[in-house]
């Protein structure tokens, strides 16, 4: 079916041939994510107060999602995921826990880069997204304050042991990284943009997580410097190898 679906996507859409895999990645993304909402569609009672089973749909079909649908494993699993959509609040009001509005955190970061001339630091898109009129002061929800307060911590802390790391490096630090799904907390869309960082370049990491002290802490980094020299001169020599076979 979804091989079908694909066909009549192609019947109506044209791209640059060589843009092939990302195209079908990024269709099979919204694919993925109509389809989600149309299942939700059926299933709410808001929007479908008299649980009718749609025309188009076969009996046989549909007598099949409702006995998945009545599992307690489906039940515990949706239940769970109203819980995370409502940022951990049961009953009530959920705090919000952006302040993009409608706009992808993409779209925002465009938005951003063109109002101050370049690219935003990952601290300044979050600060941005995560504040109340973008006032980058009163934020959203406490958690995003506390990642705030974090990474103001180990900036500083690096500062004064005299060690440097990209702001962009730490902030990721903060956040945890990318999860197993590839998602980074906050980011949005924007993850997409995101490089993903090895655990071994995570300098920053070093202070609050693993403590350790100011000396061992210049051991640590100098090492990574010494072993970031050594892949630099074994690339070069590569490098030099394949020019002069080239010219050979």
């Amino acid at each position: 079916m979804r091989e079908l679906y694909w066909e009549e996507f192609k019947k109506n859409c044209c791209w640059d041939e060589t843009k092939d895999t990302q195209v079908r990645k990024a269709w099979e993304s919204k694919a993925a994510q109509s389809y989600d909402q149309y299942l939700y569609n059926i299933q709410n009672i808001t929007r479908n107060p008299t649980y009718r089973k749609p025309p188009h749909i076969t009996l046989e079909v549909w007598n099949s999602w409702q006995a998945k649908w009545n599992t307690n494993e489906y039940k515990q699993k949706s239940d769970k995921n109203k819980i995370n959509r409502s940022n951990g609040v049961v009953d009530g009001i959920p705090l919000p826990t952006h302040n993009a509005g409608s706009a992808s955190h993409l779209k925002v970061a465009f938005d951003l880069k063109r109002k101050i001339g370049r690219g935003p630091q990952h601290s300044e898109l979050f600060l941005y997204i995560h504040t109340k009129n973008h006032n980058r002061v009163t934020f959203t929800n406490e958690k995003d304050r506390k990642i705030h307060v974090v990474f103001i911590e180990k900036w500083e802390q690096l500062e004064v042991v005299g060690e440097e790391a990209e702001d962009d490096q730490i902030f990721y630090d903060v956040v945890g990284g990318h999860d197993k799904k590839r998602r980074l907390y906050g980011f949005g869309s924007y993850t997409k943009v995101v490089p993903m960082i090895n655990d071994t370049t995570k300098v920053s990491n070093y202070i609050l997580e693993k403590k350790v002290g100011h000396e061992e802490l210049r051991e640590l980094v100098n090492h990574q410097k010494e072993q970031n020299e050594e892949l630099n001169e074994i690339m070069k020599v590569k490098d030099d190898q394949h020019n002069k076979n080239r010219t050979t």
